[in-house]
């Protein structure tokens, strides 16, 4: 009894934290939750994750067509 009863208890555990990294990822969220996680399974995450952020932040919205200083 004790058995089947950890066994669920391991599988719906299991199924919460696939749960929250599919959403977490979804929802863009991630890098501050599941970071520590990545870091110790994937070390080389780390460095990947700070050029991607700093691509992100180097990147210049473009301007729509309504803009006033939009060249046409």
């Amino acid at each position: 009894m004790a058995i089947a009863v950890w066994s669920v208890f391991l599988a719906v555990m299991m199924g919460g934290l696939v749960w929250l990294a599919r959403r977490v990822r979804r929802r863009g969220v991630g890098s501050s939750v599941l970071s520590p996680i990545e870091e110790i399974w994937h070390p080389a995450i780390r460095e990947f994750r700070f050029e991607t952020e700093a691509y992100e932040e180097r990147m210049v919205p473009m301007r729509t067509p309504d803009d006033p200083l939009h060249p046409d």
